[in-house]
């Protein structure tokens, strides 16, 4: 059986600017990791989370279920251990699998955005031999409003949920596509750009739609 490794940090609620030192803990064929910082937000009106629940969740294609959630705003996936909340290290836990009716997986990429490197789990839409299609989900934090008069009034800093972000992979490099159909046709090599249109067109594909990406990323893996 494949040895999974989880690495965490807990969250906590001092701040602190320097993180303590890592614990090791053995559990059966498991080893965790992970480091006491702080991550915790002032207070605001929102959610970091589009989903607050944790679910049963696979790590790095192992065999144990752990209870763990993804934070949008952090960019991060938590786990909670007896009460205690831990975040996953990135750059060892590339995989998570959620388990259920509702089953997700969520893997690591890395892109590249006005020539800065950027590594963030995305959720797996459609993954085929040749080409797959991801979606960056993204809270952000709106600061708040300070009235500076009597006809204005103050508000507290919100968690809003940004727009979803759509990413492709080809031959191992990610990108970010528009789902504005003659630019994302414009990605391609020309040979392929009036067959890929009159699919689009004739199957009423709509790359904001999940499903459709899926019947999309079919139909390229054959054509690629």
């Amino acid at each position: 059986m494949k040895r999974l490794i989880l690495t965490f940090a807990i969250l906590g609620f001092i701040a602190t600017d320097e993180a303590t030192a890592q614990v090791v803990m053995q559990r059966g064929g498991d080893m965790l990791t992970f480091s006491k910082r702080d991550d915790s937000p002032e207070v605001t009106a929102g959610s970091q989370y589009i989903n607050d629940r944790f679910l049963s969740a696979r790590v790095n294609e192992g065999t144990d279920l752990f209870r763990i959630r993804f934070n949008p705003y952090l960019g991060i996936m938590e786990y909670d251990k007896d009460g205690e909340i831990y975040h996953l290290t990135k750059d060892v836990n590339t995989v998570v699998e959620f388990v259920g009716s509702n089953s997700v997986t969520y893997k690591l990429y890395k892109y590249t955005d006005n020539d800065t490197e950027h590594t963030e789990y995305m959720k797996v839409v459609f993954e085929g031999e040749k080409i797959a299609f991801q979606t960056l989900e993204k809270v952000i934090l709106k600061p708040g409003k300070t009235a500076t008069n009597s006809y204005e009034s103050s508000s507290q800093p919100e968690y809003k949920r940004d727009s979803d972000k759509r990413f492709m992979t080809i031959n191992g490099k990610t990108q970010e596509f528009s789902t504005r159909t003659n630019r994302f046709i414009k990605m391609f090599d020309k040979s392929i750009q009036n067959n890929l249109k009159d699919y689009i067109k004739d199957n009423r594909i709509d790359l904001d739609k999940d499903a459709d990406l899926v019947k999309l990323g079919r139909h390229l893996d054959g054509l690629l």
